[in-house]
């Protein structure tokens, strides 16, 4: 059994590895997203720089 930090309750290992899990996927998930965001502007300003290139 853990001691929780603020609250003083005791709660199972079980419980602070689903936590850490649950934390983790969404930073995942969040680093993802932003991989999405910088291969659209890479894209984008690769589109626009050679614009002229294709005109």
């Amino acid at each position: 059994m853990v001691l929780a930090r603020f609250t003083g309750k005791i709660i199972s290992p079980l419980v602070v590895s689903m936590k850490k899990l649950l934390r983790f996927e969404k930073v995942k998930r969040m680093v993802k997203q932003q991989k999405g965001k910088l291969y659209i502007m890479r894209i984008c300003i690769t589109m626009l720089l050679c614009w002229d290139n294709y005109s």
